[in-house]
């Protein structure tokens, strides 16, 4: 796969100081990444605008598919061509592009560039995440604690919303609504309740009944529907 370019393709880049190619990614796909020397793309590197499109690629595919998705020559010629520091910083920028889970795509991120796994950050949310994606069961109290932190609580409530918005059964499983009855105060379910409502756009009046039925003591606090226009 190439490195997907930001949305104007017409994007021009200057040539790097010392590089025989006006065009960094005409030079880039002439031949196999393995051909390339370790020089050539440390210095590409090093100019702002090849960092940033070439981060931008990876970021769009994680964000997209959850993972990496570039060939193996081309991951081997930035791990061999950049610093530690370079590659720790280009996890950081894919996981805050990228806005998916790192346990999506972080064991990917390892294998391409092991020399750095002990330099890594540390996951922001739990490694038991995954438990969550597959819908298996998860410890006692598990959501209390994912709730206390705040990107954890972001990327369960989108997971959910999202499902909701597509039409799909796995946000209310009646096992982990008795999950999130069990761990969560009455503010977490209304503010889950409200997110749920502004990030998935479906009609409140085709759902608020599963977080009345699930929820009981929460009824007489949701939030009266809102209003949506006709064919909204």
């Amino acid at each position: 796969m190439r490195w997907p370019l930001p949305h104007s393709s017409s994007t021009q880049f200057e040539a790097p100081r010392n590089m025989d190619t006006s065009k960094f990614y005409d030079k880039l796909y002439s031949m196999p990444a393995r051909d390339f020397p370790t020089e050539w793309m440390a210095e590409a590197w090093g100019h702002s605008e090849i960092r940033a499109n070439l981060t931008y690629g990876l970021s769009r595919m994680v964000s997209k598919i959850g993972e990496l998705a570039h060939g193996a020559d081309h991951l081997d010629l930035l791990a061999r061509s950049l610093s530690n520091e370079q590659l720790v910083q280009l996890y950081i920028d894919i996981r805050d592009q990228s806005h998916r889970f790192e346990e999506e795509w972080r064991e990917e991120f390892e294998r391409a560039f092991p020399k750095i796994v002990s330099r890594l950050p540390e996951p922001y949310v739990f490694p038991e995440i995954d438990r969550f994606l597959k819908g298996e069961e998860l410890h006692v109290g598990w959501a209390r604690n994912a709730w206390e932190v705040d990107r954890a609580r972001e990327f369960i409530t989108s997971v959910m919303a999202r499902d909701l918005e597509q039409g799909g059964m796995f946000w209310c499983e009646p096992s982990w609504l008795e999950h999130l009855d069990l761990c969560l105060t009455r503010d977490q379910l209304l503010r889950l309740y409200t997110e749920m409502r502004d990030i998935s756009g479906r009609p409140e009046q085709e759902w608020r009944h599963v977080f009345e039925e699930s929820f009981p003591d929460c009824v007489d606090h949701f939030p009266k529907p809102l209003d949506r226009p006709e064919g909204a």
